[in-house]
């Protein structure tokens, strides 16, 4: 089974150009690094807390994490220029 959430997470995570360090620390203290890294992992799910945490430090919607475009997993950039036009 594909690790959609743990895709997007680091996908978004990239795109802000932050390692998991920068994350936890935009986080204060929310979760920490290794929880981080279960997520992009697959190994753990956020809870709702966490997810709207991650949301807005990594400035995407909360939908942006599950979000399917066309039938293929669209990244925020591409979703940000359909919005715009």
């Amino acid at each position: 089974m594909e690790n959609v959430f743990g895709n997007r997470l680091v996908s978004a995570r990239k795109m802000a150009g932050m390692s998991l360090q920068d994350l936890e620390t935009k986080l204060e203290k929310v979760v920490s690094r290794q929880a981080l890294h279960k997520y992009e992992q697959g190994k753990m799910k956020p809870d709702s807390q966490v997810l709207i945490a991650l949301s807005n430090v990594l400035n995407v919607p909360v939908d942006y994490f599950y979000w399917l475009c066309c039938g293929y997993w669209c990244n925020a950039k591409y979703i940000y220029i359909m919005a715009k036009t």
